[in-house]
């Protein structure tokens, strides 16, 4: 064999080779996208998961605050007892002082001070009912 032909037949190998190469990075390439694509989509859902879970909460919150605001007793009492519990016979008073804020907010008063002060005392109609 000749050093041409030895060359030829180098070159035809490394040919194969660089062929080879080239199909693998292509090939590498098209997973590589397509691992970004699934990626992409996977990051959408989880985002599409974690907004619908936010506004689930954002409407359990809002649910609760409306429960918590909510109040089957006369306004008075609630004002009258709140006064009377100082000092306070133990628990949550934060909790129980946004409650009432909340309850006497949603009813026009700008705070329960307020509404101590301004709401009237029940008639005897609305006391024994």
């Amino acid at each position: 064999m000749t050093v041409t032909e030895m060359l030829a037949e180098k070159t035809i190998i490394v040919d194969t080779q660089v062929a080879a190469l080239k199909r693998e990075r292509e090939e590498n390439k098209r997973l590589r996208d397509a691992l970004l694509e699934a990626i992409d989509a996977t990051e959408d859902g989880v985002r599409d998961i974690v907004n619908a879970a936010l506004a689930e909460q954002s409407a359990t919150t809002s649910a609760q605050v409306e429960t918590v605001c909510r109040c089957p007793l006369p306004l008075r009492a609630i004002l009258d007892w709140w006064m009377c519990s100082d000092p306070w016979p133990g628990g949550d008073h934060d909790a129980v002082e946004t409650w009432l804020t909340c309850l006497c907010s949603e009813r026009g008063y700008d705070g329960w001070a307020v509404a101590y002060h301004e709401v009237a005392e029940p008639s005897e109609e609305e006391s024994d009912g």
